[in-house]
Parts: C-alpha cells; sequence; structure tokens
C-alpha cells in the first residue's frame, strides 16, 4: 500500500470532527514553519528530539492574528521510526490550521508503549510550556485541544494516553499491536488498519480494540490490501 493511497481526505475531516473545527467555510491554508526542540527526560532520563511543526501567523498573512490558537496533536512513531517517514501527515494537516508535534530519531532503544507515552507526555507538557513563554515561538498558539495520533507501537502509546479525558481530545492510530484493554477511552477514536498486516493482524488487534472502545464517535477502517509498513515514506532521512 502507498501512501498517497491512503484517505486523507477522511483522516482530516476526522480530526476537525473531533476538534468541532467543521464548518461551513473552506478553512484558511497557512504556510508551514517547523522547530526541532531537545528534551530531557522521560521513562528513560536521557535527551531525545522533538519536532513541531506549526502554522506562520503574521502581518503578510491575513487569515490569522497575533492571537490565533491551534488544535494541538500528538504524534508519537513506531518501533526504530523517525518522524519524516509520516511528513505527509503534516502537509496535510499543518496548513489547515493544526500544530503538529513528533519525536523524534531516539539514539536509544525504546521498545514498550508505556516508555513512549510517558516521553510523548513530556512532549505535550513541552508544547504548552513553550505556549505560556512569551519568548517562544508558540506563544499563546496552543488551544485546549489536543489530538493523539501513533503508528503502531506509537499507535499503542496514544491509546495508553487515550484514557485520559481531561487532556485528549481524540485519539487516531495506524496499525496498532495492543491487546489491552480500552474500555477506559471514552473520547472519539479513529483507527486504520490493513487486509494484510501480518505484523498486527486487525483481527487480534484493532478489531477487537474499536470493539472495546466507549465513544460514541469511533470509526474503523480496515484498508484493501495494505500492510503494516504502508503508513510511512521509508528513505526520508
Amino acid at each position: 500500500m502507498a501512501t498517497n493511497t491512503l484517505p486523507w481526505a477522511l483522516l482530516v475531516l476526522t480530526f476537525l470532527c473531533c476538534h468541532g473545527r467543521i464548518s461551513g467555510q473552506q478553512p484558511p491554508r497557512y504556510p508551514v514553519n517547523m522547530t526541532q526542540v531537545t528534551l530531557t527526560g522521560g521513562a528513560h532520563n536521557k535527551s531525545f528530539p522533538i519536532l513541531i511543526y506549526y502554522p506562520v501567523v503574521n502581518a503578510t498573512h491575513p487569515e490569522g492574528s497575533a492571537n490565533t490558537s491551534f488544535p494541538l496533536i500528538v504524534f508519537t512513531h513506531c518501533l526504530f521510526g523517525a518522524d519524516v517517514w509520516y511528513d505527509y501527515l503534516v502537509q496535510a494537516l499543518v496548513p489547515t490550521g493544526y500544530i503538529f508535534a513528533s519525536n523524534g530519531a531516539y539514539d536509544y532503544f525504546v521498545s514498550n508503549p508505556e516508555d513512549m507515552a510517558t516521553d510523548s507526555l513530556l512532549m505535550r507538557d513541552a508544547v504548552y510550556n513553550m505556549s505560556r513563554d512569551p519568548k517562544s515561538f508558540l506563544f499563546k498558539m496552543v488551544s485546549s485541544q489536543v489530538g493523539l495520533a501513533g503508528h503502531s507501537l506509537g499507535g499503542m502509546a496514544s491509546l495508553l494516553m487515550a484514557e485520559d479525558p481531561t487532556n485528549f481530545t481524540s485519539v487516531l492510530t495506524l496499525s496498532t499491536c495492543f491487546e489491552k484493554d480500552t474500555r477506559r477511552i471514552h473520547i472519539p477514536a479513529f483507527l486504520l488498519t490493513g487486509t494484510q498486516d501480518c505484523i498486527c493482524p486487525p483481527t487480534i488487534n484493532d478489531i477487537p480494540v474499536y470493539g472495546a472502545i466507549q465513544s460514541s464517535c469511533k470509526i474503523l477502517a480496515n484498508l484493501h490490501n495494505a500492510t503494516h509498513c504502508g503508513y510511512v515514506r521509508l528513505g526520508l532521512t
């Protein structure tokens, strides 16, 4: 499955719906900036990079203003993953008015979803701290709406974090391997999986996960002939 065959329009629509941003007007298109930040701490008390993609709002772009704030998407990549593998998500979402924060490539081994979730929570907190800092490029830009997203191991981490409805608005997973109880998840959820996923077969992962989620807004898309690694653009560094 090539990434350009994925239903990106449906993905964007789901995030917009779950964030309450659907309207009869065409959303503005913003230029996009990226800033890399190094965080220290998390599950292993080590340093790791995060990349923050955000809409550019200034006097030359009249659709926005200095007081414009945007929903935050906290993205967690797969095992041995790199943020640039998922640049298509940035291209689809950030220009329409989202801030997209992703963990970068680790230089140490992170193999369980609990550790990934701990690091992603640190990333979420760091972005909000920047939004409160008058000297930060994100000052007053981050709204209270936070969506979770992740692929494979990152999807597992996202589901663990999604049990907290007070801090997260929605969750999107891309072929997650997750066999734990998801009855504590009540926020809107969108699960993408594939009929040819032999690493995280949907019959024992996404399908029962979807069935147990307690949200009244949930979608399961089982993509025909899609594989587990079809969500990444390999070769990008």
